[in-house]
């Protein structure tokens, strides 16, 4: 489940690249939010040719290994990452339609993966099932996450930008 969550995580990283490129472009309106998916899209294709060449993957991608342990510093970041597009997502522009799905989702998303990060730290003898269970749970919420910042990063990408910097997430 790990390649998956980096793989979103990856694709997160992609479209916030648009978003702050669009937001940094002088232009307004449609050009903008075009000049934003143009940007998301070529950091996507970049990312594809790069893992598709060996001889370019080891010198352009982390490695598996030093993805795995840095897992625990990933999840920080997943977590801030849903915190600020749940932050974002309260506060929208009343004239940019506000997703009340996207937070309630990221809401509920942020209870069940913090509840399995707790549960894990739980050492109950016995309970080896528990144990496995708020793993997978946990790398489920954090899957669930990174879901819903896609979905909040979409959702402004295809809306446009308020043009106030900091604003849109």
């Amino acid at each position: 489940m790990k390649p998956l969550v980096y793989g979103v995580g990856l694709l997160a990283i992609c479209l916030s690249l648009g978003l702050w490129a669009g937001n940094a472009a002088s232009t307004e309106g449609d050009r903008r939010r075009r000049f934003g998916w143009a940007v998301s899209a070529a950091a996507l294709v970049l990312v594809g040719l790069a893992s598709s060449r060996s001889d370019l993957r080891d010198y352009a991608l982390p490695s598996r290994a030093f993805l795995d342990g840095s897992h625990f510093l990933i999840a920080g970041i997943v977590f801030i990452a849903a915190v600020a597009a749940l932050i974002a997502t309260l506060r929208a522009e009343p004239s940019i339609s506000r997703p009340r799905g996207v937070a309630a989702y990221l809401a509920v998303a942020l209870a069940f993966t913090a509840l399995c990060g707790l549960l894990m730290l739980v050492n109950i003898s016995g309970m080896a099932t528990l144990a496995r269970l708020t793993y997978t749970g946990f790398e489920l919420g954090l899957l669930g996450l990174l879901a819903g910042v896609v979905w909040r990063l979409v959702n402004v990408l295809a809306q446009g930008h308020t043009g106030k910097r900091g604003a849109d997430l």
